[in-house]
C-alpha cells in the first residue's frame, strides 16, 4: 500500500477532534510534529464502512502530487500505530474526506469558487454561529418564516 508501514510503527493514538462537522475524524501529532489523523477510526464510525485500499488506490496521482509538494517520504504517508490503526498524514485529510463523503467534494469546490471569485470563503458553520451572534431571535425567526413561505 502507499505509504504504509508496518504494524506498530508509530506510538500514537489520535484523540483530538479538529473539526465539529467530522466529529469521529481524530487528529494527533507525533514527535517529530508532523500531524495524522486516524483513518481506521473515522471508517469504523461509518454507517457502511469503507475499506482504506481505495483510497490510495484513486487518490494515487493527487498523493504523489502533494508528496512532492510538500516533500513527503512515501514512508510517511501512511503509518500503522500500536493498536493497527492506519494513521494518514494530515496534509492528505481533505482528499481522504472527499473519498469517504462524496458530496464534500462538491462542497469544497464550492468553496474555491467563492474564495476565487470574491476573495473570502467561509464554512457553512461560520455562516451559522455568526449570524446567531448577530442578530435577534425575532429577526432569525422572520427569515426562517420567509424561507417556508417561499418554499409553498
Amino acid at each position: 500500500m502507499l505509504g504504509q508501514t508496518g504494524k506498530g510503527e508509530i506510538k500514537l493514538q489520535c484523540k483530538e477532534q479538529s473539526f465539529p462537522e467530522f466529529p469521529n475524524l481524530l487528529f494527533g501529532q507525533s514527535e517529530s510534529g508532523h500531524s495524522y489523523f486516524d483513518a481506521t477510526y473515522y471508517l469504523s464510525q461509518m454507517t457502511e464502512p469503507k475499506p482504506i485500499q481505495p483510497f490510495f488506490n484513486q487518490y494515487r496521482y493527487q498523493i504523489k502530487s502533494l508528496c512532492d509538494t510538500y516533500e513527503i517520504g512515501d514512508d510517511q504517508i501512511c503509518l500503522i500505530n500500536e493498536e493497527g490503526h492506519f494513521l494518514i498524514d494530515g496534509t492528505f485529510l481533505f482528499l481522504f474526506i472527499a473519498f469517504v463523503e462524496p458530496d464534500f467534494l462538491a462542497y469544497m469546490c464550492d468553496r474555491v469558487f467563492e474564495l476565487f471569485a470574491h476573495g473570502v470563503a467561509v464554512s457553512d458553520t461560520y455562516l451559522v454561529s455568526a449570524a446567531r451572534s448577530r442578530l435577534s431571535s425575532k429577526v432569525l425567526t422572520e427569515i426562517s418564516s420567509y424561507e417556508e413561505k417561499s418554499k409553498q
